[in-house]
């Protein structure tokens, strides 16, 4: 059987070749065999491009990397737009990931996920990823600690709610989503942005694989948002561009959707044997029983001493 393209799209500023050299391997040790890389610098100062080169100039030997240049004066969903536009008209792949140079794939990314979107004739994918720290060390950095990262069953409600996928952890069809694009005025959340315009196309078919395939990597005392480089105003900007774009959007929820949106709710549903109302109405039912059965003792009981039944209805006022 034929495999299709898949194509890694990584931005670069250029400023770290030792962690670019290492990103760029996380593709190249892909189990999957058929994979390609886009590598578009973005460098407003102009001062990489010959070092990056050089680097590419070398691991060309291992995979095919088309190199090209963003523009230096936009934001940083300009590389990833130049490469999605390039990777669209030209190298036309099935599949296509995002990168930043400082981030990793797992070996069996591409063949786990990109296995179970033609398994399950899916147009996204996406798994766990882990999240590591880093601290400079020599001429490079070592590792401090990993911790839980990002991974959950598909949820388009939160989706839109909160950006808790991480873009190293995707696959998608560009093909699927000729439209989809990076704002290119946010310098926050344009990853967010990205799988939003996916979300809203009304074609997303996604996919979820319980399984760690990337690495996030934090350097030094960054969080994990990286909102300490971001004053209120810009986080505000950023996030009201977010707002313009799901404003008027409508998400078609599928019956199993409501459960993933709500899990509580599979607790009063869909046996309901087992759901919890179910048994709150058994309770219920037993103690009326129980009443029932107290009530016609009482019954017994009066009409052996009073030779009747006694009137257990209210007597009316006389007016």
């Amino acid at each position: 059987m034929k495999q299709p393209l898949w194509t890694t799209i990584i931005r670069t500023r250029g400023s770290g070749n030792h962690t670019l050299e290492e990103t760029i391997g996380s593709v190249i040790n892909q189990t999957y065999p058929k994979k390609s890389i886009i590598l578009v610098i973005h460098d407003p100062k102009g001062q990489n491009a010959p070092a990056i080169r050089k680097l590419v100039t070398k691991l060309n030997r291992e995979i095919s990397i088309t190199l090209l240049h963003g523009d230096p004066k936009k934001k940083r969903g300009n590389p990833i737009n130049v490469g999605l536009d390039f990777a669209r008209k030209h190298t036309k792949p099935q599949f296509a990931s995002i990168l930043d140079d400082d981030d990793i794939f797992y070996p069996e990314m591409g063949e786990v996920l990109i296995g179970r979107m033609l398994e399950e004739k899916a147009n996204f994918a996406y798994g766990n990823t882990i999240i590591s720290r880093r601290t400079p060390y020599r001429d490079g950095f070592a590792e401090i600690g990993k911790g839980k990262g990002y991974g959950e069953p598909f949820n388009p409600v939160r989706l839109v709610a909160e950006n808790y996928l991480h873009l190293s952890s995707v696959i998608f069809s560009p093909r699927q989503f000729p439209d989809a694009n990076i704002h290119e005025d946010m310098d926050l959340w344009e990853d967010w942005y990205l799988l939003l315009s996916l979300l809203f196309s009304g074609k997303l078919k996604p996919v979820y694989v319980n399984s760690t395939v990337s690495e996030y990597r934090i350097i030094g005392q960054q969080d994990s948002n990286s909102f300490h480089r971001f004053s209120r105003k810009e986080i505000e900007r950023n996030y009201g561009i977010i707002k313009d774009l799901s404003k008027n959007q409508s998400l078609t929820i599928s019956y199993q959707d409501v459960f993933r949106i709500y899990p509580e709710l599979a607790l009063i549903a869909p046996e309901p044997n087992d759901s919890d109302i179910q048994k709150l109405l058994n309770t219920i039912k037993a103690y009326e029983d129980i009443a029932r059965r107290k009530l016609v003792k009482f019954y017994l009981a009066a009409a052996k001493r009073f030779g009747k039944l006694p009137d257990l209805q209210p007597k009316k006022k006389s007016s």
